[in-house]
């Protein structure tokens, strides 16, 4: 091989010291270039990079100094650089070294020496150079040793320690601590033995012992050899992992020969020339015989399970013939249990090669078997868990591509794996998933691992979520380091939480946004209104009579209602609905949200209002939307709704209070009918909490004794005189006086104790009806039924039972329905009321004609009196229009069968027109107000002239004792 010289740059301003130099520095084998001055040495030594230079130091410009400082600075601190100087004071020459001189040669040169000591420098810094590589590789090459070693001298003192990285026992080893105080005197005791040894014969020693550590019981080896006379060079090795395994091996070799002593391996005979047959007593064991019993290849066959029968005379006499070996594993019977036994035999063959004795085993292998087949479960198992696990694998390099892949269904790759490997992520993922990709990358970069990042990729198959964990490779370049990506597919966890989250924050039948839901969006939004100082608007919607749709067409066509109901409001609130406010409109929000609270009830939420009304055309809209027909079991049902309305910051600061006030202004609307909406006011809290506290006393009422009745006479317009009453109930709270049946009957409905309520007045009635009738009054009570006890399917039983308590005759009896009760065309309840007309008792058809009436009604009900309803008595005689609607309705009545009942008369007048009119009992406070009991017997000895007004006055009655 060729060897390149040595290139050296001389800068001296004197030619002939130049041309010289050049002369002999070539005759010495080196390449020479040239520089006259300071400026031009630095400029031929960055074109040329000499390996040394030589500098004058008187130069003109830059001395010799100076040049060198500024070549040191670039080259480091071994590159030779010789001052050539004609000072001779040791200042100077101090001054050479202090410029990062490596030596100098003086003037005058002696020419004769000038290349032997510029080569004995070369020489000596081409030394340096391998030295210090030598030193380099040595350094890796101890790096690389996982092994402890350390350096002794003749005292025992340490004098050097180098611990690889995986030396578990070098933690007590200091430079110039002594043997003793490193270890347990017996190991101390045995390196002095040990390092003596090796000095007096100059070989290797080993020596073994144990040590503690905080991970427990070390095993080491160390290799000892002497370096002189007095220093030691000690390699320490940590052998527990191979002490373990010598352990774990003799303790395996000592179960192996256990277990060759139990294995149940029993052995057999065969001569073949005399078919005798020779057994074990294990073998006879096995097949569950008794020892000695006689044995042969019949008998034998005669245990084989008949379903391996043929396959073991198979395989037997094809040993027979040479072609293959006897070995076979079958089942044979032993009484009724089964066992797996394994047979194997060698032959001896004649000269002939003629088989002719045979020497076999037989393993009992049942309890093996089992465990094969227990292993065998476990192993399917685990490979049917590892196929269901569809994690993928990826290597990429330092510069992020892609070098290797794992993947058990290629379906999970973005791109097939042509067109990914040997690409980098940024060239295979799209920009959002480099992103989160080479984000968990940087982390395993920095720490070793990442985890937790979520990436989403589009699929053939369609959308799915990934969740990476990423780890840096060990083993590889520092620099250049390897990635190891598992990806994990989470997209059925996604979509759990997905759906999780839907069922938390969504109604399921709606699809609409759940009250929990809303309520966080509300309190968002009330923040937004604080800041912005605008309006917030809440509405509040429930569905007229949606309770008697889901009890007569059933619950799914309810919830088919609550869906359609969905379905208008978001058309209702759609963004191209506008609000007008003043002749200008203002775009809806598209904001507004809509939430299902439960039942038949919906929240719609409206931010950014200016103004309270803006929430009255998205009512009205709302409410316009619901009165169109809904297509339920093939017919039409029509459906209103009320509505509440409570805006902030005027009716409430916070979700709760705005929800709360809605729900009262609604049931507000409710109380005012059906297809309305009204605003909040302070005024219908102080109503509701006054409807809160009645609902509780009315619990306790009948337990505190505080219903009463009283009795308004019905005056028969024949005779003039009383022929009957109607019980009316009164409430007297406790502390509070009487409360009117408007306020407090309706809440009892609602809650459902007008069921004990109404059955109380019925006892209570029927009570006095008999006591009247015991004193010689022949009077009917007439009885209120408020539609919950209509439905009530227990009606039958309970105005039987009352009846039959207070001993009165049900004729006697009359109960009084309103037109709103007959809307429940309940097969069962007509069934009830005709069975209770049976028995003679009277049915009343109250407030006619303010309802729903309907003929059907009136001819398939056993109804056999109608009350003409005050309303249209009050404008009696002047009002034409009133007088024409009771016209009508007494002759309707009459055409029918019917006996009529006209209630709220107040005057002479209006009781002479209705007794012209055919009608048969009137009722008002012109003949009395409603009384206690114990004042009928009074009013029922009055008698009144219905001819004709006394004196023109109608302050009072006119009647006759």
């Amino acid at each position: 091989m060729t060897t390149v010289p040595a290139r050296i740059l001389v800068a001296d301003d004197d030619t002939t010291v130049r041309l010289l130099m050049q002369a002999t520095l070539v005759k010495a084998g080196f390449q020479v270039c040239l520089a006259s001055d300071g400026e031009e040495a630095l400029r031929v030594f960055g074109e040329q990079s000499p390996d040394m230079v030589l500098l004058d130091v008187e130069m003109p410009g830059r001395n010799g100094f100076d040049v060198c400082v500024e070549l040191r600075r670039d080259v480091g601190g071994e590159f030779p650089i010789v001052m050539v100087t004609g000072m001779d004071d040791m200042k100077s020459i101090q001054r050479a070294f202090d410029a990062g001189a490596t030596d100098f040669l003086a003037k005058p040169l002696n020419w004769n020496l000038v290349g032997p000591r510029v080569m004995y420098l070369w020489r000596g810094y081409q030394t340096r150079i391998q030295l210090h590589r030598a030193n380099q590789r040595n350094t890796a090459v101890l790096s690389a040793i996982p092994d402890l070693m350390f350096r002794v001298d003749g005292d025992g003192a340490v004098l050097e320690v180098h611990a690889g990285q995986s030396a578990t026992a070098a933690t007590a080893l200091r430079p110039g601590v002594v043997l003793e105080r490193s270890f347990p005197p017996e190991v101390a005791a045995a390196y002095w033995v040990a390092m003596e040894k090796s000095r007096a014969e100059g070989s290797v020693q080993q020596i073994e012992y144990a040590v503690g550590t905080d991970d427990g019981t070390r095993h080491c080896e160390t290799r000892i050899v002497a370096l002189d006379g007095r220093e030691t060079l000690c390699l320490v090795r940590d052998i527990t992992e191979r002490k373990d395994s010598e352990r774990a091996l003799r303790e395996s070799a000592a179960r192996l020969r256990q277990a060759q002593q139990v294995a149940n391996i029993g052995s057999w005979y065969l001569d073949l020339a005399t078919d005798r047959l020779d057994w074990s007593a294990e073998t006879y064991r096995i097949f569950g015989i008794a020892e000695g019993s006689p044995v042969s290849y019949p008998v034998f066959l005669g245990y084989v399970h008949p379903e391996d029968r043929d396959a073991v005379q198979k395989a037997w006499q094809t040993a027979l013939a040479g072609t293959d070996n006897y070995r076979i594993e079958h089942r044979i019977m032993v009484g009724d249990e089964v066992r797996w036994v394994l047979e194997h035999a060698e032959f001896e063959h004649d000269d002939n090669g003629r088989p002719k004795r045979a020497v076999g085993t037989v393993q009992d292998l049942t309890a093996r078997k089992l465990q094969e087949l227990e292993t065998l479960a476990a192993k399917t198992q685990l490979q049917a868990t590892l196929d269901a696990i569809p994690d993928l694998l990826f290597e990429v390099d330092h510069e992020s591509r892609y070098v290797a892949y794992h993947c058990r269904d290629e379906a999970l790759l973005a791109v097939a794996p042509e067109r990914f490997l040997g690409r980098t992520i940024a060239e295979v993922l799209p920009p959002e998933v480099v992103r989160t990709t080479m984000a968990a990358l940087r982390e395993a970069n920095a720490t070793g691992y990442s985890s937790g990042q979520e990436i989403r990729l589009e699929l053939p198959g369609g959308p799915r979520w990934f969740e990476l964990s990423v780890s840096r490779k060990p083993g590889v370049d520092a620099e250049r380091p390897h990635f190891i990506f598992l990806s994990r597919d989470v997209t059925e966890r996604k979509e759990a939480a997905e759906r999780i989250f839907r069922l938390a924050f969504f109604d399921p039948l709606t699809g609409l946004a759940n009250r929990q839901s809303l309520m966080q969006r509300l309190d968002r939004e009330i923040k937004r209104a604080r800041l912005g100082g605008d309006k917030l608007g809440v509405l509040l919607l429930d569905l007229d009579g949606f309770k008697n749709i889901n009890d007569t067409l059933g619950p799914g066509a309810g919830d088919r209602l609550l869906q359609g109901t969905a379905d208008r409001l978001r058309e209702g609130v759609r963004p191209a609905d506008v609000v007008a406010r003043q002749g200008s409109k203002v775009a809806v929000e598209p904001e507004i949200e809509l939430a299902r609270s439960g039942g038949d009830e919906f929240i719609i939420l409206i931010p950014h209002m200016a103004h309270v009304e803006d929430a009255v055309p998205v009512a009205d809209r709302i409410l316009e939307l619901m009165r169109q027909p809904f297509q339920l079991v093939q017919q039409d049902v029509v459906l209103t709704a009320c509505i509440g309305i409570a805006v902030y910051p005027d009716d409430g600061k916070d979700a709760e209070t705005l929800v709360k006030h809605a729900d009262t202004a609604m049931h507000h609307a409710k109380d005012k009918g059906h297809d309305t909406c009204e605003f909040y006011s302070d005024n219908l809290t102080q109503k509701a909490m006054r409807r809160l506290s009645l609902g509780s006393s009315l619990h306790r009422a009948l337990e505190r004794d505080e219903f009463s009745l009283v009795y308004q006479p019905q005056v028969d317009v024949r005779t003039g005189r009383v022929s009957s009453v109607e019980a009316l109930l009164r409430w007297n709270r406790f502390g509070q006086g009487l409360i009117s049946p408007m306020e407090f009957i309706p809440l009892a409905e609602e809650t459902g104790l007008i069921l004990p309520i109404g059955e109380w007045v019925l006892r209570a009635a029927c009570t006095q009806a008999a006591q009247w009738r015991a004193r010689g009054h022949s009077l009917r009570v007439a009885v209120n039924l408020s539609p919950v006890q209509f439905r009530d399917p227990r009606l039958f039983d309970r105005v039987t039972r009352s009846l039959s308590e207070a001993g009165l005759a049900p004729e006697h009896l009359e109960l009084e329905v309103t037109e709103g009760a007959l809307m429940d065309d309940n097969p069962e309840t007509v069934r009830a009321l005709h069975a209770l007309r049976e028995t003679g008792l009277q049915f009343s058809l109250d407030d006619f004609g303010t309802g729903y009436s309907s003929m059907s009604y009136l001819k398939r009900l056993p109804l056999s009196n109608l009350k003409v309803d005050r309303a249209f008595v009050k404008g009696l005689p002047a009002d034409s229009d009133s007088h024409a609607i009771v016209r009508a309705i007494l002759a309707l009545a009459h055409h029918l069968g019917f006996s009529t009942t006209a209630e709220g008369i107040e005057t002479l007048d209006q009781a002479m027109l209705l007794k012209q009119l055919n009608c048969d009992v009137l009722q008002g406070f012109y003949f009395a107000k409603p009384m206690p009991a114990e004042e009928v017997d009074a009013v029922l000895r009055q008698r009144w002239d219905l001819e004709a007004p006394v004196g023109g006055v109608e302050g009072g009655p006119k009647h006759a004792l």
